[in-house]
C-alpha cells in the first residue's frame, strides 16, 4: 500500500453537517477499497488567494491515508462530480 495526502477545498457556504457527511463518504471509499485512513485534519475556513467559482474563501481538509493506487480513481471521480468541492490535490508521500 502507498501513503497519500489529499488536500480538499470545499465551498465555505457548505454546512458543517454536509461537510461531515461528505468526509464520511470519502472515508468509506478508502475503507471499502481495503485502505486505511491515518488522519483527517480540518484546517477550517481560509481566504483563497484568488476567486474560484465566485468564492473568496473555502474550508480546507487534509486526509492522510494508505491505499492501493486503484482507489484514487474512485476518489477522484467522487470529487469531480461534487458541487461542494472547489479544488483538491492528491500527492504520494
Amino acid at each position: 500500500m502507498v501513503e497519500y495526502e489529499l488536500t480538499l477545498v470545499t465551498k465555505a457556504t457548505v454546512s458543517n453537517e454536509d461537510l461531515e457527511k461528505f468526509i464520511e463518504e470519502i472515508t468509506k471509499i478508502i475503507t471499502d477499497g481495503k485502505g486505511d485512513v491515518i488522519n483527517i485534519e480540518n484546517w477550517g475556513k481560509k481566504q483563497l488567494a484568488y476567486e474560484i467559482e465566485k468564492q473568496r474563501s473555502g474550508v480546507y481538509t487534509l486526509f492522510t491515508f494508505k491505499s492501493e493506487p486503484s482507489i484514487l480513481k474512485a476518489i477522484n471521480k467522487k470529487l469531480k462530480i461534487s458541487d461542494q468541492v472547489l479544488r483538491y490535490l492528491t500527492v504520494k508521500k
